[in-house]
């Protein structure tokens, strides 16, 4: 396993909600499932729609992998939001739960150093 798979988070989110959070450091791989269990055998691509904070993302079928998932690679803070993933076109037969994604960015080594994280002002001399 990849050393980013360890930092992998997944915490449930309310069971009401039909949810889960997923967080991951930045620059990291991640496959995001379709964790939609009444799939037909084989799924065809282009029936699956995903939505990122409410927003139908058009470009993704292509690169679906088998069971409609998306490869993430080299994770950037843009990635993170609500994801839902949808099965059967325009009818949307069926939906997986929503992933809410967080990508983690670490913080400069300089507020780690800093008294109360203030960095002084700098003077020119």
């Amino acid at each position: 396993m990849q050393l980013e798979i360890c930092h992998l988070v997944l915490l449930s989110c309310a069971l009401a909600a039909r949810c889960a959070e997923v967080v991951m450091p930045v620059f990291s791989n991640y496959v995001m499932p379709c964790n939609i269990s009444e799939l037909p055998q084989p799924p065809d691509r282009e029936l699956f729609l995903w939505f990122q904070d409410s927003q139908l993302i058009r470009a993704v079928n292509p690169f679906l992998l088998a069971h409609g998932e998306i490869e993430f690679r080299q994770l950037t803070p843009s990635a993170a939001g609500v994801y839902l993933c949808c099965y059967g076109g325009a009818g949307m037969r069926w939906c997986a739960d929503e992933i809410h994604l967080r990508v983690l960015t670490p913080r400069p080594e300089i507020f780690e150093d800093t008294l109360l994280n203030i960095t002084p002002a700098v003077f020119p001399s």
